[in-house]
């Protein structure tokens, strides 16, 4: 045989297994078509969970994405939403090494207008908020919002900032120096 089936009579049976710390490693609800791991509460078509041992605060990875092998500047584990055979939209964890691995992320979506995926922003490995471009600077059109506070716009033409008010009240832009 090249499977097992379990259930193969569609019988409302749920199928669950058990770990050594956990009474719901991997859980099928039968009659509601919902997976869990670690945890009995369904909450999804697919549900991850852990217990927690206690009141304080506590992190936990409840799922890693990694490519397996050598890794190379520019490799991704990508999380991706289908409609049928198209990608509608991916969220792509970038790998990258110059002396130090980083990472990036980067959220694509499918343009109504184009209907491509496209970058839409990136959050790069200094901190930095990409929008419509890939560089953090300002020799490509874009928007960069810097973590030290600095925000750099690119236009090639009109202009780059358009400030607009719909009440009457209060200053449309305040300019300050060490306030």
């Amino acid at each position: 045989p090249t499977e097992t089936v379990f259930n193969e009579d569609s019988a409302d049976l749920d199928f669950r297994v058990e770990t050594d710390a956990n009474t719901h490693g991997l859980f099928v609800d039968a009659g509601s078509d919902l997976v869990s791991i670690g945890q009995s509460d369904l909450r999804a078509k697919l549900s991850i969970g852990k217990a927690k041992s206690g009141s304080s605060a506590e992190s936990s990875n409840l799922l890693s994405l990694e490519p397996t092998g050598t890794f190379a500047i520019g490799d991704t584990a990508n999380i991706t939403f289908h409609k049928g055979s198209t990608t509608n939209a991916r969220i792509s964890g970038y790998y990258g090494d110059d002396n130090i691995a980083y990472g990036e992320l980067v959220f694509s979506t499918r343009r109504y207008t184009t209907d491509s995926l496209d970058e839409g922003f990136r959050l790069d490995n200094r901190g930095a908020l990409l929008v419509g471009t890939t560089t953090n600077g300002t020799t490509a059109t874009g928007t960069v919002i810097r973590a030290t506070g600095e925000v750099l716009m690119t236009r090639s033409g009109g202009q780059p900032l358009l400030l607009n008010r719909t009440t009457n009240g209060g200053s449309l832009i305040e300019l300050r120096k060490d306030n």
